[in-house]
Parts: C-alpha cells; structure tokens; sequence
C-alpha cells in the first residue's frame, strides 16, 4: 500500500505492507495528494531487529547514532546508552530514497505521527532551498509573521494574543519552513506542530520574523546583521553532522535576512504587545501592509 504527501512543495511517497500499513492520515490529512511523481520515496519495515551499522560513525547524542553510508546515512534513535541495539528505529538515506526499520515485533501497525517522526525532513527541506524555523507561524492580513524564541519563552502565547485581539490565523505553532522564490520569502506549514496541534498546509509571503524574550515592559527594536543571524539561527533546524546542509542552511538565512525584516520584541503576554508590533510593522513594512 502507497500514500502520497505534499509538505512544503515537496511530494512523498509512502510505501508498507498491508499488515502494517495506518488506515487514517490524522495529522497528514491536509497534506494528502493524489498519486504523482514523489521527490522522495519512504519505504517501511516492521521488524524484529534492526540490521547492524554501516560505514563512519558521525555522530552520538544520547538517544542517537549517525553513519555515513554509500554517500547517504544510516541514523539510529532511540538508542538509550548509546547502543544502535537499544533503538527502535533505522532510517537509511541515500539520495532520493529513505528505507526505515521500525522495532515491530509484535506485529503493531504505524501511525500517522510515526510516519511524521520517521521523514525526518530538515535535509529534504534544506535540499529543496528552504530550511526549518522553529516558530509560532499566524497570518495576518495575508501575509506571514513567525514569532521565534527559545522554548517557553512565549511564541504560541504571542502567537494567540494576534489570533485573539486582530483576528489573524494560526497556521502552526512550533514550526515553520522559510523558503525564498522569485516573488519573495515565504512560510509554509508542515505537519510538525508541537503541543499546539495545528499544522495547516498553508503558505504565505513573509512580512517579518519576530525574536521575542520575556521582560517587565513592552519594547520592540530593529534587528539587522549578525544580531538578527545569531537570534534567528538559534531556532533553524539542521543536521548539524552535514556540513554541507549548515553552509545551505546559513546561506539561506542570510538571504532571508536580505529580504524580510526582523524585530525584537521584549514583551509581557498581553494585548499593548501586540499593538506595538503593529505599529512597528506598519512603520517599517507600509508598502507591504
């Protein structure tokens, strides 16, 4: 059995036996396609152990391991104590093609958010000129603002406070992948939403990117430079064992910033924070608005 997925312009194509195949998309039902010619192909397998590591260990964490392979990788997680035999998952890429290992002994069948988990999707995006920002992501006025900022610090609250007091739509609340065309920088929603649980399949032109950061008052301030590449880079999301995925993905912020202005705003979650953000951006975005 096959599903197909578009998830920021790029199509997948997912493959399992009948026997452990999902019956519901869940949260991929807004990314559903009809059949077509994928970008990539995603091939699952239920079994009882995980075949064994090949090539260059790369990279440990402490529920991952990373080999370089056949001018792909091999990428081991779950793997509590940093054993590839304590995993429950292997997933090797090459090129266009990602075959995946899922600990299944007991005959349990996938779901959607396994899926999800399994794509593993930062280098498909930075393959296809774009890259992760982890990001409370609303419209207003037809156009894209993504709140940034380290966890807890307050983007689906900032994020809300516009959906509450000017009407504006969430489209997700932890993530979004920036990716810039011939007509501008653009936000796409993907299927990875965090706690929020809202990953609509909705894109839009970029108006700004907000940094925020808790604090006692309301101010907001104009970032540019390395100030703005720091603070926004901080919440890309990249396999930092790919050198070449992070020269991309650098390259990219920095013609984002080129193109979409980017603010700090130290805020308290109430409403006077939203209107100063308004007023910033109709200040410095008038032509856009």
């Amino acid at each position: 059995m096959e599903r197909f997925y578009s998830i920021a312009g790029t199509v997948y194509r997912i493959v399992a036996d009948d026997n452990i195949m999902y019956e519901d998309d869940g949260v991929l039902s807004e990314y559903v396609t009809e059949p077509t010619n994928a970008s990539y192909t995603v091939i699952f397998n239920g079994v009882s152990k995980l075949s064994e590591p090949a090539g260059e260990l790369i990279f440990t964490s402490d529920d991952k391991l990373v080999y370089g392979s056949d001018g792909g990788e091999i990428r081991y997680e779950g793997c509590i104590g940093g054993s590839f035999s304590n995993a429950v998952m292997r997933v090797h890429r090459i090129n266009d093609r990602k075959n995946i290992e899922l600990k299944y002994g007991d005959g349990r069948r996938l779901t959607p958010k396994t899926v999800l988990n399994c794509l593993q999707i930062e280098h498909d995006v930075i393959e296809n000129g774009g890259y992760i920002l982890h990001a409370s992501y609303i419209i207003y006025n037809g156009k894209a603002i993504l709140f940034t900022a380290p966890s807890g610090t307050g983007k689906s609250t900032q994020a809300d406070l516009w959906v509450k007091y000017k009407n504006a739509e969430l489209i997700n609340g932890d993530r979004a992948v920036v990716m810039a065309t011939d007509k501008g920088v653009y936000a796409y929603g993907i299927p990875f939403s965090g706690s929020s649980g809202v990953g609509k399949n909705v894109n839009a032109p970029i108006l700004a990117i907000v940094y925020l950061s808790q604090a006692r008052q309301n101010k907001i301030s104009y970032l540019n430079g390395f100030s703005a590449f720091k603070k926004i880079y901080q919440g890309c999301s990249v396999n930092v064992w790919n050198k070449k995925d992070v020269s991309v993905c650098v390259d990219l912020l920095n013609a984002t910033l080129l193109r979409v202005p980017v603010f700090h705003l130290e805020c308290l979650p109430n409403e006077t924070a939203v209107d100063i953000l308004q007023e910033k951006l109709s200040e410095h975005c008038s032509a856009k608005l």
